[in-house]
């Protein structure tokens, strides 16, 4: 039962504001747009789940940090659906930039899953991720960035026989201050088209207030166990706590899918992150 619409509790998740370092630079997904622009580049992070359980999404801008900065998160996140339920803890997270322009990530969750009587739990699905700037959205004076972000998805075991598959997501980030715009579309090897895009919003304080909306097309029942496709829907709001620590939360459900036993009914998230940058390293 576990394996009900799975993708992971990953994505939006490294999409909800991981704001900690440089005053809105988070984890791979929303950061300030204004600090990120004005600071040379140092961005987010890329390993996309969700924290919906749906199978073949992965969501995230077109950001990096800048090169040595990094980031590790933890999270915690509860889903529920077709009478199973489903909890991360802990959910984690890193990443780090090689350059500014090429950054590593990876997303380890634990789960523990209840279906009536019967529990389980083990590690989740794991993503590894490298994402490729070819426009860099962060340089002066620009608004607009593009990146490919490779990814190696490997699925827990006790599930299926081929654990190890792959996902070529292309993101796109459109930033005016105070609104920033993104999106991703692309193929998980597991078959499934996808696309998903995100609004944010950040207050002069540095709060940020992020809408989601994924959709998820499986291109075979016979490789997925899926029949027809799925939209979901999320709302989060990040926190900036200090120059290198920040908090997120955030809700969502299904708003749209054909097979009842692939709806999500509630999903919830929430986490803390840290945040380093070479410079921090230096007197």
């Amino acid at each position: 039962m576990r394996r009900l619409p799975a993708l992971t509790i990953v994505l939006v998740l490294l999409i909800l504001p991981h704001r900690a370092a440089a005053q809105g630079h988070g984890q791979g997904r929303p950061k300030n747009p204004q600090a990120s622009s004005e600071s040379g580049g140092t961005g987010t992070a890329s390993v996309s789940t969700s924290q919906f359980r749906q199978f073949g999404v992965w969501l995230d801008d077109a950001t990096t940090r800048a090169e040595g900065g990094g980031s590790v998160g933890f999270g915690i996140g509860y889903w529920r659906g077709a009478g199973a339920s489903l909890l991360d803890i802990p959910m984690l997270d890193g990443s780090y930039a090689v350059t500014d322009r090429f950054q590593f990530g990876m997303s380890v969750p634990f789960y523990q899953s209840g279906s009536g009587a019967t529990t389980s739990r083990g590690v989740d699905d794991m993503y590894f991720s490298g994402k490729i700037v070819l426009i860099d959205p962060a340089l002066k004076g620009a608004r607009f960035g593009i990146a490919v972000i490779p990814v190696l998805e490997v699925l827990s075991p006790g599930f299926f026989d081929d654990r190890v598959h792959w996902a070529l997501p292309i993101s796109a980030e459109f930033r005016t201050s105070p609104v920033r715009v993104y999106g991703s579309t692309g193929y998980f090897s597991r078959g499934a088209f996808f696309a998903a895009g995100a609004i944010e919003w950040t207050s002069p304080e540095g709060t940020s207030l992020t809408f989601s909306l994924t959709r998820s097309i499986p291109t075979s029942e016979d490789t997925t166990g899926l029949s027809g496709g799925r939209s979901d829907f999320s709302v989060s709001v990040g926190r900036s706590l200090n120059d290198a620590m920040s908090a997120y939360a955030g809700v969502g459900r299904t708003i749209s899918s054909p097979d009842e036993s692939n709806k999500t009914s509630l999903a919830v998230s929430a986490g803390i992150s840290f945040s380093f940058s070479a410079k921090s390293a230096n007197p």
